[in-house]
């Protein structure tokens, strides 16, 4: 049986995939959220974005992202799978309403 759980903030800044993109500075995708963008081929004129990019900071021992200009701290799912290998997903802003 797969187990899920919050990720810790230590568990997020120590995963092989996460820790490779902080340290060549590359940006990770994470899940916001909804934001409407002006699209004039869109029917009604916007396009809804809940995913961004950004790198990732990290500020007294925290992952942050730069959303819409402020730092934001993020969180993620720790998954873990019966064979005992382990996974960060869904990286997302922490926030009560994104679950």
């Amino acid at each position: 049986m797969i187990a899920t759980r919050e990720a810790t903030p230590q568990e997020i800044l120590e995963d092989r995939s996460i820790a490779f993109n902080i340290k060549r500075g590359w940006k990770i995708s994470y899940r916001h959220f909804v934001r409407e963008l002006y699209n004039p081929r869109a029917r009604n004129g916007v396009s809804h974005r809940q995913h961004s990019r950004s790198k990732i900071y990290v500020i007294d021992g925290h992952p942050h992202v730069r959303y819409q200009g402020e730092f934001a701290e993020i969180t993620g799912t720790h998954v873990t799978f019966p064979s005992g290998q382990t996974f960060i997903g869904d990286l997302r802003i922490k926030s009560e309403y994104l679950t």
